[in-house]
This record gives C-alpha cells, sequence and structure tokens, in this order.
C-alpha cells in the first residue's frame, strides 16, 4: 500500500492482534468431528432435529471443562438460520457475519460425544472441514485474530492490494507550526535576497540537518546571482539516497520565497509557498524513514516570485545529471482550498502516471482534480512555477496546487485563513503520490 507519517499511528503499518475468538482445544474438536450442532437449555443438552424429530442426549464434558453454549444473540452458533437456510462459513461475526462453523466466538465450545451423527452436513460445512486440516489450523487462527483490529484501522492484511487502503492526513498540527514560522512578521514576507529570505533560509537549514538529510556537495545552501540586482538567491538542496535506484532521481520541489514588504505591508506568504515547504519537509521526514528506491533531491528554490530564477539556476549548473533526473514533483500552493480540491497537472504530457494517480484519487481524503496542464491559455500551469523549467528540458514533472483564491498574492495570505483540514488531506494524498509514482518511473 502504503507508508505514513513518522509518529502517527499508520494504518499501512499497526497490526492489533486482538483476541482469538476460539480456543485452540475448539478449533481441534471441530476440525476431527465437524461443525458444532446447536445447544441450549440450561441442564446443558443437545437439540438436534432432523425432520420433526428430536432427541435429547445429555451434554459431556471434554478434556474435564465444563462449556456452555448461549442459544440466542450475537454468540449463538446455528447450523441453520431462521428462515431454514444453511449458514455459510463465511457468515460468521469472525470472518464478518454471524453462522460461521469455523469459528465460535465463546470460547471454549467443543464437540458433542454420545451418540452416532445424525446430521447431514451442508457442503458449506464439509468445505469448512476441509479448510481446518492441521495444515491451515495456524493460519486460520491467526486471521480471525487479526482480522477485527486490522480491519478497524484500515489495514490491508492477506494479500489485499495496498492499492485499496484508505489514504491517511498528514500532521495537521506540524504543519501549521513551519508555516507559522514561515509566514511569522520576523521574516517579512521573504522576498529573494532579502534579510527576511536570508531568515527563512537559516530555519530551513536547521530542518534539514534535524530530519538527518545529508546536503549535496558542499553544503544545504547552493547560491546564484540575480542578474543586474547584485543581490544573491540560494537555492537548499539535500539528499534521500534511493535503496534500489540512488542512480535515478525524484526531485521533490517547493520554492520559499515570496512577494516580501509591498507599499508597507507584509505580504506573509502562507499558502503560497510556505505551505509547499512545510509539505516537503513532512514528506522528507517520511521518505527518510523508509526510503523510495529512486534517491530523493529535495529542494527548496528561491527566487520563484522573480521569475522561476531558482529553477532555472539549478538546471544551468545541475547538481546531479540532467538525464538521470527522472521525475519533477513542485508543490506551490497546497494548504488552502474552500472546495476541497487539489490539482495534479502534468499528466497530459506524461499520461503514463494517470493510472496510478487515477487508483489515488479514489482513495484520497481530499479530491484530487486533474488538469492545467493543456500547454496554453490563462489556466494552463505548465511554466506558471518551478515545473517549467524541467518541463523546458524534457524532465517530466508533476504539480500539485490550488486554483487561485482571495488571498492569493495579497496580504491576508497569512496562517489563519488556510484550511486545515484539506492541508492535512492534500499531503498525506502527495506522499501517496510519490510511493506510487516511485516504480513507475523510468
Amino acid at each position: 500500500m502504503a507508508a505514513g507519517f513518522p509518529g502517527e499511528r499508520r494504518r499501512t503499518e499497526l497490526h492489533d492482534p486482538g483476541r482469538l475468538g476460539a480456543s485452540a482445544g475448539g478449533r481441534l474438536h471441530q476440525a476431527e468431528h465437524g461443525p458444532l450442532l446447536h445447544r441450549s437449555g440450561r441442564r446443558g443438552v443437545e437439540r438436534r432435529e432432523a425432520g420433526a424429530h428430536r432427541a435429547r442426549q445429555p451434554l459431556r464434558r471434554v478434556g474435564g471443562v465444563g462449556r456452555r453454549h448461549l442459544a440466542s444473540g450475537p454468540g449463538a452458533l446455528r447450523g441453520r438460520d431462521q428462515a431454514g437456510s444453511p449458514r455459510r462459513p463465511q457468515d460468521h461475526p469472525a470472518f464478518g457475519d454471524p453462522g460461521d462453523p469455523l469459528h465460535d466466538r465463546n470460547r471454549g465450545v467443543g464437540p458433542l460425544r454420545g451418540g452416532p451423527r445424525e446430521r447431514r452436513h451442508p457442503p458449506q460445512a464439509e468445505e469448512a472441514r476441509e479448510l481446518m486440516r492441521p495444515r491451515r489450523r495456524l493460519e486460520l487462527l491467526s486471521r480471525a485474530g487479526f482480522r477485527a483490529g486490522a480491519l478497524a484501522l484500515g489495514t490491508l492484511v492477506w494479500g489485499r492490494s495496498a492499492r485499496a487502503q484508505a489514504v491517511p492526513t498528514a500532521d495537521t498540527a506540524a504543519l501549521l507550526t513551519t508555516v507559522r514560522v514561515l509566514a511569522a512578521d520576523s521574516m517579512e514576507g521573504r522576498r529573494v535576497g532579502s534579510p527576511g529570505g536570508a531568515r527563512a533560509r537559516r530555519y530551513l537549514v536547521e530542518r534539514l540537518r534535524g530530519l538527518g538529510l545529508r546536503p549535496i556537495g558542499a553544503g544545504f545552501e547552493h547560491p546564484f546571482a540575480l542578474a543586474d540586482s547584485g543581490r544573491t538567491g540560494v537555492n537548499l538542496l539535500a539528499l534521500i539516497p534511493g535503496t534500489r535506484r540512488p542512480e535515478r532521481y525524484l526531485v521533490l520541489s517547493a520554492h520559499y520565497d515570496h512577494l516580501g514588504i509591498v507599499r508597507g505591508e507584509i505580504y506573509h506568504g502562507a499558502d503560497d509557498n510556505a505551505s509547499g515547504v512545510a509539505a516537503v519537509l513532512a514528506i522528507a521526514e517520511a521518505l527518510r524513514q523508509t526510503p523510495p528506491a529512486h534517491s530523493v533531491l529535495v529542494a527548496f528554490f528561491d527566487g520563484e516570485e522573480a521569475g522561476l530564477l531558482g529553477a532555472k539556476a539549478f538546471l544551468a549548473a545541475p547538481p546531479v545529471p540532467r538525464d538521470r533526473i527522472a521525475l519533477e514533483i513542485n508543490l506551490d500552493m497546497v494548504g488552502h482550498s474552500e472546495r476541497d480540491e487539489l490539482y495534479v497537472a502534468g499528466t497530459a504530457f506524461h499520461p503514463e502516471f494517470r493510472a496510478p494517480l487515477d487508483s489515488l484519487a479514489a482513495r484520497a481524503p481530499i479530491r484530487l482534480r486533474f488538469g492545467h496542464d493543456r500547454g496554453s491559455g490563462p489556466e494552463d500551469w505548465t511554466d506558471q512555477s518551478d515545473q517549467g523549467p524541467f518541463h523546458a528540458a524534457g524532465i517530466p514533472f508533476l504539480y500539485f496546487g490550488v486554483e487561485d483564491h482571495k488571498d492569493y498574492h495579497h496580504p491576508t495570505d497569512d496562517p489563519e485563513t488556510l484550511t486545515p483540514r484539506f492541508f492535512g488531506g492534500a499531503v498525506g494524498t502527495i506522499l501517496a503520490a510519490v510511493r506510487i509514482l516511485d516504480p513507475v518511473v523510468r
């Protein structure tokens, strides 16, 4: 399926064995003698039904242990339902519905003895007896115990596809903490080459170091000159080595700059793009703990708002050979959506990614939409963020972001205007996308 975020109870990793619904002894007897007959009454008698005839026999103890079975309620074990139809093995509560002869929810119920068996077992019961042969016993006991806890968590067990799982959300509180730091007044809008941008950069270097990510080259900071300004922009680059294809790279990027101070007002850039930076940090932490097959090059680009300058500088002097970059995944504005919609652009150019992302959309906690990538028009995003230079260089890309909202490029784009539930769901969905696409990209 699939892996979640550090520190949360991951649906794909937690298993609660729970309690086995029946004793092993009871199962052994059932395997040898067939399913239990219905028993009821305070005197511990067995009731057999063969047409209209009913015979009573005393209930014997098995192994010196007194056992009883309730005749009604959710724990009752019946050979037939109220309409007279045989119950199927899969109808028992331990496997989803009541009535399974493989498993008795009341502990310690053993077979009856003291007379010839007159009841003819329905085909389902014969199949159940075959399933309980010794070589299958341990597997079925384990399956029954795990199912209650595992399915409650949405965990996929016993051969189910990882793509059937619901996508977990990210830690929204941690995401918002990062956004509040980057969108604080002290960061002065993080304009490229400004003191506020330098403060944001120092904060991010400490975060990368704290996550245990590797610097690329001499360090995390990779400066580049801003033409005709005398100022310097700085990209931040880090590496998560891959497990099976370390020589091939996924670039996971977000720009950390914004507009700065305009006409005396701070443009905080909470959604644009402190949200994308917070998302990349959260995803990078998860990938570092469970690395993908490809190496991941984490990139925080500077100067996006001034003309995609950081991405262009990256490709002008790439830290790894261009032809080893398998996919560029760019995050720009992923924290604010009143309609609960996250768009992914790029599948129009790279249709091989559409099928795995379609499967993800079906189980995402937010609405994952496709579009804004037709190559022309004002609503085309192909070249409107840092994925643009990669696309121009012939490198496959995917861009995750939201449509423009009322706070876009306004001083009101601050942490209080984000939509936290959507933010967490969007980041969880993007992490799942990285996991799904890892084996797909070349």
